[in-house]
């Protein structure tokens, strides 16, 4: 199977004025233990916000 989700969370910091969303972004692994269908919907956002790339992370 073929497919994508783009995944939001609470935006933070000084862009929080013009979007109140921020995408989230995974690695390849931690985006497949993400899709967990065992996980529930509240361990779901738990791991996404414990294992998201910072915006650290990006030019």
């Amino acid at each position: 199977m073929i497919g994508f989700a783009i995944v939001t969370d609470d935006a933070e910091g000084g862009m929080t004025d013009i979007q109140n969303r921020r995408p989230v972004v995974f690695t390849a692994s931690d985006a497949a233990a993400w899709m967990d269908p065992e996980l529930s919907g509240e361990q779901d956002s738990e791991f996404a916000r414990s294992v998201a790339l910072g915006p650290d992370r990006f030019a």
